[in-house]
């Protein structure tokens, strides 16, 4: 068996035998820059699970069978990660400051879940340049409506995938934008 001194690594596939504390310590931070979980039945990111993977620009955690994710799975330490990928897993919500403390996020993939809501992208001017929100059930409520309110939120931005609305009946297919838009000049 040949073994791999992880904190020398760039990149990690799935590797279903890693488990808590085989990674390294507090003390001794991964180099990694990329890391791949996906097709691996993870249904739990603990709080801190990423400590020691502050250098991390990608995490792809999809098709997992994650069913809710909050702040503290990825912050305050990956300050340089840019991409998230979450794609095909169970998701029904996130924390209310999921984006928060994740300055250099710049691309989201959120598609193929069972969201309904989306938290608010966060303070920082980057978060979210590309958001892929599509063949997500979106409850197109009032609760919903500060996408197109907020600034510089605009289709750009958000339509990666063409995302639609699921809820309420009067703007189910409408595009998320379109359908969001109906709603807050109407009950909002």
């Amino acid at each position: 068996m040949r073994h791999i001194l992880l904190p020398t690594l760039k990149t990690l596939f799935c590797l279903p035998f890693l488990t808590s504390g085989q990674y390294g310590t507090r003390n001794e931070p991964m180099q990694l820059t990329r890391l791949t979980i996906s097709r691996c039945n993870i249904s739990l990111v603990e709080s801190g699970a990423f400590y020691n993977f502050a250098e991390l620009e990608l995490i792809d955690l999809s098709h997992n069978a994650l069913s809710h994710l909050g702040r503290t799975a990825f912050a305050p330490h990956l300050y340089r990660l840019r991409t998230l990928r979450l794609e095909h897993n169970r998701l029904t919500s996130l924390g209310e400051d999921f984006f928060e403390k994740l300055p250099e996020l710049r691309e989201v993939n959120l598609a193929f879940n069972r969201l309904t809501a989306l938290p608010p992208l966060g303070s920082s001017p980057g978060v979210g340049q590309v958001l892929h929100l599509g063949a997500n059930p979106w409850d197109c409520r009032c609760r919903l409506t500060w996408v197109v309110l907020e600034e510089p939120m605009d289709s750009a931005r958000l339509i990666a995938d063409l995302p639609a609305c699921w809820t309420p009946a009067i703007v189910k297919n409408s595009t998320l934008f379109a359908g969001l838009k109906a709603v807050k000049e109407t009950f909002c």
